[in-house]
């Protein structure tokens, strides 16, 4: 297995660039990332991340990812 830390620019939440300090839960601080493949059989897992970073949005007054494309992109660099 391998791990990668790393900070990208948006995740969601209540507010851009994520973990505002008036959060009372933790969707509002971005998404919830628990361990994952990002890659399974030679393919980039795009539509589970999508929806990992979307999910912000399900709570009332937080958005999902803003800036999608740029973490997708960020992430198949990484890989």
């Amino acid at each position: 297995y391998v791990a990668c830390r790393a900070h990208h620019s948006d995740i969601g939440g209540a507010t851009p660039g994520s973990m505002p300090p008036f959060s009372t839960s933790l969707l509002q601080e971005g998404a919830i990332i628990e361990g994952m493949k990002l890659v399974d059989g030679g393919r980039f897992n795009e539509e589970g991340i999508t929806e990992l970073l979307m999910a912000p949005a399900a709570v009332p007054g937080c958005d999902g990812c803003r800036t999608l494309p740029d973490v997708l992109s960020d992430l198949h660099a990484q890989v």
